[in-house]
């Protein structure tokens, strides 16, 4: 192989790492993903405040088929841009399993607890733990902000009792939607 045709290929490689390094950290959260999300919210939040005997049946299925829909979206994604990774992939998944066995034990320690009035509130700050770790972890800041929002949410519910599930969810559900929106029309005016 000659010099030039050498510097050619490393430079070629460069310039392909540096477009992949560069769309890792983006840090964009698809709208898709934020629609799945922030119709969930708007339909379970206020199910917290008017319904609340039906609400937690509501977030046991609508959280895991989330999760499923998300995870489908992402791997057909993957699959169309040739960007499959296994290892990703199983991070993600055990990542999002570890939250989702804590907040198991945490429903089956109810019954050890004197009362499970607060339990809904734990939750939703292991929820906002959740979020702001994934943020840190996969570099994407609407998560950490989001994950501030369930801690603001907790100390809300500490000072106002009346419709706060129902603010909550209205509010998570513009950050997250409005948020993904701005970076993806952020994105499209940089490309």
């Amino acid at each position: 192989m000659e010099t030039n045709d050498k510097t050619n290929v490393e430079q070629d490689l460069q310039y392909i790492r540096a477009a992949v390094e560069s769309r890792d950290q983006r840090g964009v959260m698809p709208l898709e993903v934020a629609l799945i999300w922030g119709g969930l919210a708007l339909i379970g939040m206020p199910l917290c405040d008017f319904a609340p005997g039906i609400a937690g049946f509501f977030w046991l299925i609508a959280i895991p088929a989330g999760f499923i829909v998300q995870f489908g979206w992402f791997a057909r994604k993957a699959t169309r841009l040739g960007e499959r990774n296994r290892e990703t992939l199983r991070l993600q998944v055990m990542w999002n399993l570890g939250f989702f066995a804590a907040v198991g034990l945490a429903f089956l320690m109810r019954n050890e607890m004197k009362s499970a009035n607060g339990l809904p509130e734990m939750i939703l700050l292991m929820c906002g733990l959740h979020n702001y770790l994934t943020g840190l972890a996969f570099k994407i800041r609407l998560m950490l902000w989001i994950g501030l929002l369930f801690v603001g949410a907790y100390l809300a519910m500490l000072f106002v009792n009346r419709y706060t599930w129902t603010i909550f969810g209205v509010v998570f559900a513009v950050v997250l939607i409005g948020g993904a929106f701005a970076k993806r029309t952020q994105h499209a005016k940089e490309s």
